[in-house]
C-alpha cells in the first residue's frame, strides 16, 4: 500500500505503509479481491432545439420588409400603409402577439400586414418569379407538380426559353467539373436542349431532345447517367422507334 504526500496542494512524493497481514495475504494470492461497484453513470439528456415560432419569423419578416420599403420608395407607384404593429406601445404590442399566437381568429395577423393602395405593387416582377421557379425545380421540390398542373403564371414562364436555358445549365453546372474536362468536351456536350417533334406519325408529340450527353431530371447534384451517343435520334421513346421500324 502506498500514500500520497500533498502539501497547499502539492505533490511531495509517496511512500509504503507499514507491512500487515493482509500485504502478506495478498502476496500470497490469498485475500479476496475487492470489486469496484460501478457508479451510475450520469443521464445524457439530450437537448432538442427550439423550433422557432411562426410568428417571431412573421415578426422578424416584417420589419425586414419595412426596411425595403422606406428605403426603396420608388419600387411602389402607390401608397403602402404600414403594419399598425410597428406604431404600438408594448402593452399592445403583447397583445398583438398573443392574439396572433394563440387565436385563430381571421384579424390575428392584421397587425403585422402591409397594405398596398394598388395591388399591383404587392406583386413580384417575372424576372424575379422565374429565379425563385429556377431554385424550386433545381430543388427538386414536390411543389413543382402542383405548380405545372395549377399554377397559369409557372406555366407561361417555363414554357419561355430563356427559363429553359437557364434551368438547364444551372442544373448541367452543378454535376460536371467543366474546369478538369478539354474544352473540346466542354463544347460538344455543354450546350442547351431542343424542343423536338417525335418522328413517329402516329405519336408526333413534343419531347425534350437533348441528344448524347449528360442525363438527368433537373435536380441539382443529381446525375442519371452520361451517353457518348444517342439511342433513339429523333424519337421520344424507345416504343415510337421501334414501332417506326427503327430495327429494320
Amino acid at each position: 500500500m502506498s500514500r500520497h504526500f500533498k502539501r497547499h496542494g502539492q505533490h511531495f512524493g509517496q511512500r509504503f505503509a507499514f507491512w500487515t497481514e493482509e500485504a502478506k495475504q495478498l502476496l500470497g494470492g490469498t485475500l479476496p479481491p475487492l470489486f469496484k461497484v460501478p457508479q451510475p453513470r450520469q443521464q445524457q439528456v439530450q437537448v432538442e432545439p427550439i423550433e422557432e415560432e411562426p410568428l417571431q419569423s412573421v415578426v422578424v419578416d416584417m420589419y425586414q420588409a419595412h426596411s425595403i420599403i422606406v428605403n426603396n420608395p420608388g419600387l411602389f407607384t402607390g401608397k403602402v400603409r404600414e403594419p399598425p404593429y410597428l406604431q404600438m406601445d408594448q402593452e399592445d404590442k403583447a397583445n398583438a402577439d398573443w392574439h396572433g399566437r394563440y387565436t385563430m381568429a381571421w384579424d390575428a395577423m392584421e397587425p403585422f400586414s402591409f397594405i398596398f393602395e394598388r395591388p399591383s405593387d404587392a406583386e413580384l416582377p417575372d424576372d424575379i418569379i422565374s429565379r425563385i421557379f429556377v431554385l424550386v425545380v433545381q430543388d427538386g421540390d414536390p411543389a413543382i407538380l402542383n405548380l405545372a398542373l395549377t399554377c397559369q403564371k409557372f406555366h407561361s414562364i417555363a414554357c419561355q426559353p430563356l427559363f429553359l436555358e437557364e434551368a438547364h445549365f444551372s442544373w448541367l453546372d452543378s454535376v460536371v467539373e467543366w474546369k478538369s474536362l478539354p474544352p473540346q468536351h466542354r463544347d460538344k456536350y455543354r450546350r442547351p436542349y431542343t424542343i423536338s417533334q417525335c418522328h413517329y406519325l402516329l405519336c408526333g408529340g413534343l419531347y425534350k431532345d437533348c441528344g448524347a450527353g449528360y442525363k438527368g431530371n433537373g435536380q441539382r447534384g443529381v446525375l442519371q447517367g452520361f451517353y457518348s451517343t444517342e439511342d433513339y435520334p429523333g424519337y421520344c421513346s424507345w416504343d415510337c422507334f421501334i414501332n417506326d421500324g427503327g430495327l429494320d
